[in-house]
């Protein structure tokens, strides 16, 4: 990716890669220090992110999500398919958007959802595990509960 050999990515890298579903106002994002430059701090967080399930917004701006959103609960349980619906909150609040089934839950709540059904599948030596995942998870709602107050996609 480093097509001039410098040790820093530069937009023009970056664009020339064609990084999957990611948008070039990202690397103004991960350009931490603004000189116009990933360096390699920056570029490992790419890596993580380009490496890593990434949740893009299927509404119409295709943002990465980085708060609250909200997930098509069918989309999501087909095992046959690790593809998703997700929406910003505003698409979802709004209906802006079109999709073939009706029931989201945001992705605190899908947590949630997930933790009660691991904890009737589980064997009773496992129940003070998932109570500690359980109380964690609580924990990481309030957070993103709380950040999630003041997120909107920059195109709504």
């Amino acid at each position: 990716m480093d097509v001039d050999g410098n040790g820093k990515i530069s937009m023009n890298e970056f664009v020339k890669k064609k990084w999957r579903r990611f948008k070039p106002e990202l690397f103004a994002e991960l350009d931490k220090n603004g000189d116009g430059f990933l360096d390699f701090e920056e570029v490992i967080v790419l890596y993580y992110m380009a490496k890593m399930r990434n949740t893009f917004c299927d509404g119409c701006c295709g943002q990465l999500l980085k708060n609250l959103y909200f997930t098509c609960v069918q989309c999501f349980q087909k095992k046959s398919s690790n593809q998703t619906y997700d929406l910003y909150f505003t698409y979802y609040q709004t209906k802006q958007f079109t999709h073939e089934h009706k029931v989201f839950l945001d992705n605190y709540a899908m947590l949630n959802f997930m933790w009660s059904d691991l904890k009737k599948k589980a064997e009773p030596d496992d129940h003070k595990a998932i109570t500690t995942i359980g109380e964690g998870i609580g924990v990481v709602g309030d957070i993103v509960q709380l950040a999630s107050d003041a997120q909107q996609c920059s195109t709504c």
